[in-house]
């Protein structure tokens, strides 16, 4: 289902279970830039019915030259290991469990630009990065018959990063609760819950920190509520799918998502859908309780500022920020002339409005102490716009040792500001003209 910050799509991850992880696997990898990756994995039968897989993975990859590193802050010499484990219980009852975690630490020599109104305005400073991770998942669930289960699934994740210029630990906790079950004979329903809480905390080392958490620490809870229904209209010809998710969240309050989508299967080897979807993406604290400074050296400066010789300031204050809208429509089609040949088209629109966007706050005023150019500037909803395309994909099973498989797609972007005032920042908004029109492979 369409969700919050899935305003681009939903990605599904489907890992394996321990069952298909058995016996000894062994992999190692050598090269100039990947100078070693290894991993590991042992999978075993815990009784009848119980199977786990244990595993270990490390890289060690060189530094990036200049032919291959334009970005002169992206990390270096990095080194990492992980360690995991899964157990997956399903006995012939209609019971199934399984639980999974994992424990990962990444070293890098990692930089980021120092910056002052003093010349040399930038710097860039260098420091021994260090990431560790940690996240436990388990997973019940009951099925009461061949149309009627539930389930509970319960997330804990830890994260701490060590950055030269500010020190960042958050945790999450997440909990999630769905059944699904058949309402009379045209009717397949799933309703579900869930709650996740996060914490996190952004200790900034203030002689080098371009921006500020106001409040440091935070903590934020979101519940949600979900439901979708799909509808048998003709048997095995027509359905449709109608569903909402709801979800609340200390930035905007309520949100809610609505979804539709229409299938019909003319005859075997045509499928047609359309869909009619409601996204929304929910501030990041980055966006709605950040502030701080980002200084530009004057030989950047436009004409006729550059002739001062004096720096510019740019003064971020925190802003009151509204969710990002999504109104999605698709229409696709899948062409199926036998088992060895598929086509699937896709024609989207995408609406967007309250994009997130900077907004001069003040016009361009002089300062001092030491003399410099100054903006006083924030976040806030001040971009709409729209997008539109066509996606084809295509899998050609020549015989049973050989398949070939083409894509292309589509897509034009346009993004208008709302007000003279707004302006974008590359790199932390999105801005027309970043995102490629064609993409084809095969």
């Amino acid at each position: 289902m369409w969700g919050a910050n899935a305003v681009n799509g939903v990605i599904n991850i489907i890992t394996r279970d321990a069952k298909d992880r058995q016996g000894l696997l062994v992999s190692v990898t050598g090269g100039t830039f990947e100078r070693l990756t290894a991993s590991a994995r042992y999978g075993m039968e815990f009784g009848d019915d119980g199977y786990g897989a244990l595993w270990a993975k490390f890289y060690d990859r060189d530094e990036l030259d200049d032919d291959h590193n334009a970005d002169p802050f992206l990390p270096d010499n990095w080194d990492s290991v992980a360690f995991g484990f899964r157990y997956d219980w399903d006995p012939p009852t209609p019971d199934r469990l399984s639980l999974q975690g994992s424990w990962h630490q990444l070293r890098a020599e990692d930089s980021f630009r120092g910056q002052s109104l003093a010349p040399p305005y930038w710097s860039i400073q260098e420091y021994d990065r260090l990431g560790t991770l940690f996240h436990l998942m388990g997973r019940y669930g009951h099925r009461f018959s061949e149309s009627s289960e539930a389930s509970v699934q319960v997330y804990y994740d830890s994260d701490h990063n060590d950055y030269g210029n500010g020190d960042l630990m958050y945790e999450t906790i997440d909990i999630e609760s769905q059944y699904r079950f058949a309402l009379g004979e045209r009717h397949d329903l799933v309703v579900g819950a869930g709650y996740r809480w996060i914490t996190d905390e952004y200790d900034p080392n203030d002689t080098y920190a371009i921006t500020f958490f106001t409040p440091e620490e935070s903590i934020r809870d979101t519940p949600s509520f979900f439901a979708q229904d799909e509808i048998e209209i003709l048997p095995d010809s027509l359905s449709l799918i109608l569903g909402v998710k709801v979800e609340e969240n200390d930035y905007t309050g309520w949100e809610f998502q609505p979804s539709g989508r229409l299938k019909a299967k003319p005859c075997d080897s045509h499928l047609l859908w359309g869909a009619v979807s409601r996204a929304v993406r929910i501030p990041a604290r980055f966006e709605a309780d950040t502030s701080g400074s980002v200084v530009v050296p004057p030989t950047l400066l436009p004409a006729p500022y550059d002739a001062a010789g004096l720096p510019l300031l740019y003064v971020i204050e925190d802003s009151e920020m509204e969710s990002e809208d999504l109104l999605a429509y698709e229409l696709g089609h899948r062409f199926v002339p036998n088992a060895s040949f598929w086509l699937d088209t896709a024609l989207f629109f995408n609406e967007y409005d309250h994009l997130a966007a900077y907004e001069f706050l003040s016009g361009l005023t002089e300062a001092t102490d030491p003399d410099h150019f100054e903006y006083m500037i924030g976040t806030d909803n001040g971009k709409d716009g729209y997008s539109y395309g066509v996606e084809c994909s295509s899998t050609w099973r020549v015989s049973d040792n050989w398949s070939l498989k083409a894509a292309y797609s589509y897509m034009d972007v346009h993004l208008d500001f709302k007000k003279a005032a707004n302006f974008d920042f590359a790199g932390l908004t999105l801005v027309e003209g970043t995102l490629p029109r064609h993409q084809a492979s095969l």
